[in-house]
């Protein structure tokens, strides 16, 4: 993906930085971010602010279709939650599920 100009941002979710991952590709131009972390601990509200905010406009997430199970999880309605601020965003998004 190097070759193809992707850069790889380092850092955490926690600890209200989340802005500060998405600086350094915003000051490289970069207009497209792929979001692989969960989308089930509650991160994906305040990182859909922070790409408003730098710039980067197409994201691709990736969910779980476990948020369509009849079992019980703990996590189904904050992936829920997520999945809604995503499709409600002024991003260009796309979502992958696995």
């Amino acid at each position: 993906m190097e070759a193809l100009g992707a850069v790889a941002v380092d850092g955490s979710l926690d600890g209200g930085n989340i802005g500060r991952l998405f600086s350094s590709a915003s000051n490289l131009k970069r207009t497209s971010f792929m979001y692989l972390a969960s989308m089930g601990f509650g991160h994906v509200e305040p990182v859909v602010r922070a790409l408003n905010e730098s710039g980067i406009k197409r994201v691709l997430f990736t969910s779980t279709s476990s948020i369509f199970t009849k079992l019980p999880t703990s996590s189904r309605e904050v992936r829920m939650k997520a999945e809604q601020t995503v499709k409600i965003s002024n991003l260009d998004w796309k979502m992958l599920m696995k």
